[in-house]
């Protein structure tokens, strides 16, 4: 690696020992904050600017971009570099033979999702994700490729499980840069918002309290202490405040409750609005049409299916987009031509008594009717918790996801209903 331009801190190695992964980055002498671990040189980096084929992608970029997603230039650079023997970067592609360590929920038995994982969220990722990954193969990916069939001759033998596993591949070990114009004012050209594999880099795993961040520069990448890290300890990088929900869908893993304070359970729009019409009802209240209320929030790109309400760990999170909904719903004026659109603070625990009382009736339905749609009860899953040895590595992942978000979920519905208990009596 340092006849390639790597530069490695004499202080960290990887190794399986010590790493809570099949690989790790681990200290092996004390290390101080904003310690220089390791550079990897741009010219290292596998994407579509730096491959044998970017003059070909280059040239079709606009084809790429328009039929497929961002991704698809990378899948096509990895497809022809793996199947190359003399490829530039043979030695670290062939630290995964074939993917076969990777284990989406993409790649679960549909039996394992509607059983284990309903009412999480993970079968509607890997649907939608599926159906976007077949458009762009059809579209994109195998007409570029029939075209330079010369560069590609392992086109006859490929088919679309193999470009599955190239995007998981891409999906859990890519980078982004992150580097932005000052002036706002970079286009499409620079392309520092596409997926780049960064040898080295993507062999750091994540926790949420990670304690090293990669640092994007012109001709290099640095990975670099943001803390002190004693000797033995693995080297945590962050890849970004996600969800256990996008942990598992994008990296194939999860923390286990409460390790990940970036959690969240999230409920759809289809919930909140079966359960006001329902509140309603019972209410006797009248007012404008749903539909055109329905029809209103569509215009802002709100859709049935979007999961509206957001729990995490300190309360409702990302609350301004509900606080629209609610304020639309509640309207028995209702006028599409007024804005209803606001700012608004996440609501906390602390604050969550301040929101109408009819407002949190509402939540507080739509959150019971969420808990409902898990396979197995928060006792069933607590059980199972303490039992997690008979369990495959699948179920484990999946009960872990599961138990996190019916935990924040039995919170959550605990204080809306002491809240609406205090309204009463006030």
């Amino acid at each position: 690696m340092k006849q390639q331009g790597f530069v490695i801190s004499d202080k960290v190695q990887i190794s399986k020992e010590g790493s809570c992964n099949e690989f790790g980055v681990v200290a092996i002498e004390d290390i101080e904050e904003d310690h220089l671990l390791f550079t990897v040189p741009r010219e290292a980096i596998l994407w579509q600017e730096n491959c044998a084929i970017k003059k070909q992608i280059k040239k079709d970029e606009h084809m790429l971009k328009t039929m497929g997603g961002p991704w698809v230039p990378l899948v096509i650079t990895i497809l022809y570099e793996y199947f190359n023997p003399n490829s530039y970067w043979r030695p670290y592609l062939d630290l995964f033979p074939n993917y076969s360590t990777l284990d989406h929920p993409m790649f679960w038995e549909r039996d394992t999702l509607s059983s284990e994982a309903g009412g999480t969220g993970v079968e509607e990722l890997v649907k939608r994700d599926v159906d976007k990954m077949r458009k762009d193969y059809d579209n994109a990916a195998l007409p570029f490729m029939k075209k330079h069939s010369k560069l590609f001759r392992v086109l006859e033998s490929l088919e679309f499980h193999m470009y599955k596993k190239i995007v998981a591949f891409i999906m859990a070990y890519s980078f982004t840069d992150d580097r932005n114009d000052s002036n706002g004012d970079c286009d499409d050209e620079c392309n520092t918002n596409a997926p780049m594999m960064v040898p080295l880099a993507d062999v750091l795993n994540h926790i949420t309290e990670h304690n090293a961040r990669v640092v994007y520069k012109e001709d290099c990448l640095e990975m670099r202490s943001i803390c002190n890290i004693k000797k033995h300890e693995e080297i945590f990088n962050t890849y970004g405040r996600l969800s256990n929900l996008e942990l598992l869908h994008l990296y194939g893993f999860v923390q286990p409750f409460p390790l990940n304070t970036d959690d969240t359970v999230q409920v759809s729009l289809d919930i909140v609005l079966r359960e006001f019409k329902e509140w309603a009802r019972d209410k006797e209240k009248t007012g404008c049409s749903l539909d055109a209320k329905i029809l209103y929030l569509k215009s802002f790109g709100v859709e049935k299916d979007d999961n509206v309400l957001k729990i995490g760990f300190e309360g409702l999170v990302d609350f301004e987009v509900l606080r629209t909904i609610l304020k639309v719903l509640f309207d028995e004026s209702f006028d599409a031509k007024e804005d209803y659109e606001d700012c608004y603070e996440d609501i906390t625990y602390d604050t969550l008594r301040n929101l109408p009382s009819e407002w949190m009736e509402v939540i507080h339905r739509s959150t019971v009717a969420k808990s409902k749609q898990f396979p197995r009860s928060l006792l069933e899953d607590e059980e199972m918790i303490n039992r997690t040895s008979s369990l495959s590595s699948r179920q484990k992942q999946v009960l872990y996801l599961r138990y996190g978000q019916q935990m924040l979920l039995h919170k959550f519905i605990k204080s809306v209903s002491e809240c609406l208990e205090s309204s009463r009596f006030s």
